[in-house]
This record gives structure tokens, C-alpha cells and sequence, in this order.
């Protein structure tokens, strides 16, 4: 009794299915096509740490931490001087160009020079010999002899009177001596490999053929959205910054090459390049099944029948994963090339059978019949213990593997 209400079930189903094929059809694209839309608003979250546990104390902890304090991912953006460019006119855009990333709310700050004018600084230059490591004290003593301050003098004539920085001019009024660079070398060593042009202050190449400027955002790259709209915002402040520039100097040498890098921009190319091997795995993946069942069978509908129900299944779970989730991480990337694997196995099963009655001599109506009356229950089955197998990894703590569960569950 049972076995025959089950098979019931999947011959009404049938005869519904070819009793009213133009309805299944049109009913099926309305399907696909809300669920391309809706698919279409998925966004990638590239955060590593939204795949982990929520409820881990160290992670918290660690998540906390970030937030307060922020990470060390910066954005860089290099300029580099074209034929016939210096290194003033460098420095010239560079301030322009880090007034208007200031200008930008979602930048927190922007180092492109030292900035003198600090509370660090002015203690510094207060209590500058407190900070003068022994090793610096013969060099010194050397400058305040009376050939060293005779030769001070000279130099600090010739630095004021000739074309030297406004830095240069401002440390020599307040520091005659020069003193300030045996300390300032001990200071700079927290900027790590950074290079300190210390005549103009400015993150400047050896050869002032390039000019560094390291801007802070608010949020870490791993925000994938917010990420491609600092971007935008970025990109958008260097072509207002080069319309101040020709608008100051229409006679200038023309603009300096801007390169950017850092984490921010990584995010930005792991996010594409994961979007990219996503397309490329499940068009791989597709093609493969459908050489596979044209070597197989030879058949142009067996083609449709086994590539059709694959295309509409991947859809409607980019809309469940929208209207479930949100957003698909790395970790939930590969659920397409993994439903084309499951999907094709049961399709398998049932074109067989259908292909086994019909060349038993048995017509169209009957094969379905006993296709779906009798092997759709076993596929089925097949396919509810393969989904409960997936949605088993949705009780787990990490995020990352219970989506993935969830969506090839589903």
C-alpha cells in the first residue's frame, strides 16, 4: 500500500509534467529568471574571520581588538616621475593628492612626509639630547668644536640662501647645529624599510624618481564592498587631484604614473580572481557532462535532458543562497562545480532507465511510467540521504562549512 501511494505521487507528477508541458516550461523560465536576478546580488565576503566560530572567546577577542584598534593593512599609492618630471613636481601632487584622499570619509589618515608639526616632535626637539644614543656622542661633541661650528655656519649659509625645502629652512632655524638628524635616524627606524628623504621630508625614492603616501582606511580590506568603494572613491580624489594640478600649473610637465597596492588592493584581486575561477570551474564542469553524454549516447535530446534540469538547479540555488544567506564566501565558492557532479548522477539513473524501456519495445507514455513510478523513488531517496549528508556540516561552529552545507544540501 505504501510503496503504491509513493509511486502514485510520481505518476501524478509525471502526468502532469507531460500533460502540461508548456506551463512546466513557462513556469521554469519565470523560475530561472527570478533566480538570475536574484543571484545577481550576491555579494563575496572575502573576511577569513567570518568563516570561524562566533562564539570562540580568542577570536572574539581577537575580532574586538580590530575593531578598536584597526589592522595593519594600509593603502599605497606610489607615484612615479615620468620623462622630464623631478622630484618637486612629485611632491607637488603628492599634496594635492593627499588633500583629497583626506577629503575621503572612509580614510582615516594619509602619511606621505613627516609631519614636524606634532606634539611628538616639538617634545622631541624640547629634550632632543636626552634621546642621543652614546655611540652619537664623539660625533657631537665634533660639531660644537670650533672648526665644526665654522664649518656649521658655512653650510647653513649656503643652505639658506640657496633653493633648499621650506623642512630644511624651518630645521635650521630652530636647529643651527643640525642635530636633529643623528636623532631623527633612531626615530625613522620604527618606520621600518621606509626611505625618509630628510632635506624634504617626504616618503621620496633614493633617486627621486618615485614618491610613496600611505593612506589608513577605517575598516579592513577584508570587506570586500566597502573595499571596491574606497576604490572608486580613490581613483575618483587622484582625478580630481590632477585636475588641481593643471588648473595650478596648465605649463606643468605633465601627471606622474600612480600605482596603488597593499592589502586593500589584494582583497580587491582575490575577490575577482575567486569570482573568475568559480565561472571558469562550473563552466568547466558543465561542458565535461555534456561531452560526456555526447560520447555516451549520441543523442542531441539526451544532451537537453541531462544539461537543462543542471543549468536550472545551479540557478534556483544562487536564489536560495541569496534569500538564505546573502552573500558566498571562499569557502562556498565551490558548490557549482559540486552540484554538477551530484545533479548529473541522478539524471544518469533516470535516462537509463527511460532508455532501457523504450528499446524493450515499450512507447513514450509507458517508459515514463515505469521510469517514474518505479526508479524516481530510488533516485529520490538517493538524493534526500546525499542532501541530509551535507546539511549534517550545518550544526557545525564554522560558518564557511555550514553554508557550504546548507547551499549543496539544498
Amino acid at each position: 500500500m505504501k510503496g503504491s501511494v509513493k509511486q502514485g505521487l510520481f505518476l501524478r507528477i509525471e502526468e502532469f509534467a507531460r500533460t502540461h508541458h508548456r506551463r512546466v516550461f513557462l513556469w521554469t523560465l519565470f523560475l530561472v529568471a527570478i533566480s538570475i536576478f536574484l543571484g545577481s546580488k550576491l555579494t563575496l565576503d572575502g573576511d577569513i574571520l567570518a568563516l570561524l566560530p562566533r562564539e570562540n572567546r580568542p577570536i572574539n577577542t581577537f575580532r574586538n581588538a580590530l575593531n578598536d584598534f584597526g589592522g595593519l593593512d594600509y593603502l599605497l599609492v606610489v607615484l612615479e616621475a615620468q620623462k622630464g618630471q623631478t622630484a618637486e613636481d612629485l611632491q607637488e601632487y603628492a599634496d594635492l593628492l593627499a588633500a583629497r584622499l583626506l577629503r575621503i570619509p572612509d580614510i582615516r589618515y594619509v602619511e606621505h612626509r613627516l609631519d614636524t608639526s606634532g606634539p611628538f616632535f616639538e617634545f622631541f626637539r624640547k629634550n632632543e639630547l636626552l634621546f642621543l644614543p652614546p655611540a652619537k656622542l664623539p660625533e657631537l661633541e665634533a660639531r660644537f668644536s670650533d672648526e665644526g661650528i665654522r664649518r656649521r655656519v658655512k653650510e647653513n649659509a649656503q643652505q639658506l640662501s640657496g633653493p633648499s625645502s621650506f623642512v630644511v629652512k624651518k630645521i635650521l632655524q630652530e636647529d643651527p647645529f643640525w642635530i636633529s638628524p643623528l636623532l631623527l635616524r633612531e626615530v625613522l627606524r620604527s618606520k621600518g624599510a621606509l626611505k625618509v628623504d630628510l632635506e624634504s621630508g617626504y616618503y621620496l625614492s633614493p633617486d627621486g624618481g618615485a614618491l610613496l603616501l600611505i593612506a589608513k582606511p577605517v575598516k579592513p580590506p577584508q570587506d570586500v564592498y566597502f573595499t571596491r568603494t574606497l576604490m572608486e572613491q580613490v581613483r575618483k580624489a587622484q582625478r580630481k587631484a590632477s585636475e588641481d594640478l593643471l588648473k595650478e600649473d596648465p605649463k606643468s610637465s605633465g601627471l606622474p604614473e600612480v600605482s596603488y597596492g597593499g592589502g586593500y588592493v589584494i582583497a580587491m584581486e582575490d575577490s575577482n580572481l575567486i569570482r573568475q575561477d568559480m565561472t571558469r570551474n562550473g563552466t568547466l564542469s558543465f561542458l565535461v557532462i555534456v561531452v560526456l553524454y555526447a560520447f555516451c549516447y549520441r543523442r542531441v535530446g539526451a544532451i537537453l535532458y541531462s544539461s537543462v534540469p543542471l543549468l536550472v538547479g545551479q540557478f534556483l540555488t544562487l536564489a536560495v543562497a541569496y534569500l538564505f544567506l546573502g552573500h558566498i564566501n571562499s569557502a562556498t565558492t565551490g558548490f557549482w562545480a559540486m552540484l554538477m557532479g551530484l545533479g548529473t548522477d541522478f539524471t544518469i539513473v533516470m535516462y537509463a532507465r527511460y532508455v532501457e524501456e523504450r528499446q524493450a519495445g515499450r512507447s513514450l507514455e509507458e517508459a515514463l511510467r515505469l521510469m517514474m513510478g518505479t526508479t524516481a523513488f530510488g533516485v529520490f531517496t538517493g538524493a534526500i540521504t546525499s542532501a541530509g549528508t551535507f546539511y549534517a556540516m550545518c550544526v557545525t561552529e564554522y560558518k564557511g562549512l555550514k553554508d557550504f552545507g546548507f547551499l549543496v544540501g539544498s
